[in-house]
């Protein structure tokens, strides 16, 4: 959903774009994420000896252990190569927003003037330079003890996520309070969700709660003092 707030600002006829791109991400969290997860958890129990999260290799996907269990032979690698093109995509969509991002930033001065230089064609080729820099940190998996560092950034950038769809939920219900008072129908916007502003409450209650039982359930993601 954040990609799609940001690609808004280059996409064309965003009146009319947006809104079907919104409905197909619901359609798509609803029968890949919430669909394929409750399938998989039909299927491989949790005490399965293969679910090693500590090994690196596609072996112990859940996915894979499915259809190894199912005796299906050949697709576990078609789902290898599946998931390697999954991963891809997320990191071109992130370097996509993450570039952007700090672009904004600079365009409104908090961030250095120097990611405002775009190329003729709007390129903002120093933000996506400075945002690609970070993959190298990827070289770190060569080392031992690589797992518990990026255990670090797993928990750091999960709540610097939740964080910050609290801070979207809270300017969302600031908006529809000021919107309502001068009058106007949500229903003459492009696009308007039922859920709101119920599931704009939700989120900012159930973020920080998320973050603070995270906090307690889990004090192995502290480095050892």
């Amino acid at each position: 959903m954040d990609f799609l707030q940001i690609a808004a600002g280059e996409a064309k006829n965003p009146r009319r774009n947006l809104p079907k791109a919104i409905k197909r991400v619901y359609i798509r969290i609803l029968l890949f994420y919430i669909g394929g997860t409750f399938v998989i958890g039909l299927l491989v129990a949790s005490n399965n000896p293969d679910l090693d999260l500590n090994t690196s290799t596609a072996a112990s996907s859940p996915f894979v252990i499915a259809i190894k269990t199912a005796g299906i032979k050949g697709l576990p690698s078609v789902i290898n190569a599946c998931l390697l093109t999954s991963a891809w995509s997320a990191a071109s969509s992130d370097l996509y927003t993450s570039s952007r991002a700090i672009y904004g930033l600079a365009l409104s001065r908090n961030a250095p003037k120097i990611f405002t230089y775009t190329t003729k064609r709007g390129l903002p080729l120093v933000a996506i330079v400075f945002c690609a820099a970070f993959a190298l940190l990827a070289y770190m998996g060569i080392g031992s003890g690589s797992g518990k560092v990026f255990g670090w950034f797993v928990n750091m950038t999960s709540v610097a996520g939740l964080m910050t769809w609290f801070g979207i939920s809270v300017t969302y219900l600031r908006f529809y309070k000021g919107f309502k008072a001068q009058g106007f129908d949500r229903a003459t916007l492009p696009y308007a969700n039922r859920l709101q502003p119920f599931a704009a409450w939700y989120a900012v209650i159930a973020c920080p709660v998320v973050c603070l039982v995270s906090g307690f359930c889990r004090p192995c993601i502290l480095p050892d003092s």
